[in-house]
């Protein structure tokens, strides 16, 4: 997800990275989701530079969403 023309997010397995340079490079923002059980992510969206979300499978039943926000950026969840 492209909040912009150089701000993104983008997801992949249990992983969480974002760029800040238009997708040169990319910073793994995963440690803050250490913490809470999931199978897997699936998407992420951004209203702005600090308030989002995350979709992700439940382990137990792939089926069944969990969505986690953040207000700083993605600095923790909830």
């Amino acid at each position: 997800f492209l909040l912009d023309r150089f701000v993104g997010w983008a997801t992949a397995s249990k992983r969480l990275f974002e760029t800040a340079d238009g997708g040169r490079t990319w910073t793994d923002r995963s440690d803050p989701l250490e913490g809470f059980s999931f199978g897997g992510l699936i998407e992420a969206t951004f209203a702005d530079r600090e308030r989002g979300v995350l979709l992700a499978t439940a382990v137990e039943e792939v089926s069944k969403p969990i969505i986690f926000h953040t207000a700083d950026g993605g600095e923790s969840w909830s």
